[in-house]
């Protein structure tokens, strides 16, 4: 399993089509479906603030990750995604 820690993200889908991740205090910007088309993915300690995160993602666990209210992200996600556990999610308001 691949690990990316300590990055940023932003725009459209950057890591569409990726699979065996492990991100760990990474941030995702504004953009749309950031992990599109991936499985095997697991967010520690992550920030996102762009719509549908996790669109058509198989087998995800996120856990103690901040999603931005105005993101609409859990339950549009979890209605295109299979297999996923949040653990600890919270969500807060952008500035």
């Amino acid at each position: 399993m691949e690990q990316i820690r300590n990055k940023e993200y932003g725009g459209e889908r950057p890591l569409f089509a990726t699979h065996d991740l492990q991100l760990e205090d990474v941030t995702i910007h504004a953009g749309e479906s950031a992990l599109k088309e991936c499985s095997n993915i697991i967010a520690i300690n992550c920030r996102f603030e762009g719509k549908y995160p996790f669109w058509h993602t198989n087998g995800f666990i996120v856990k103690n990750c901040l999603f931005y209210r105005g993101s609409p992200c859990c339950s549009m996600v979890l209605s295109k995604s299979a297999n996923g556990r949040y653990l600890g999610r919270s969500t807060e308001d952008v500035p």
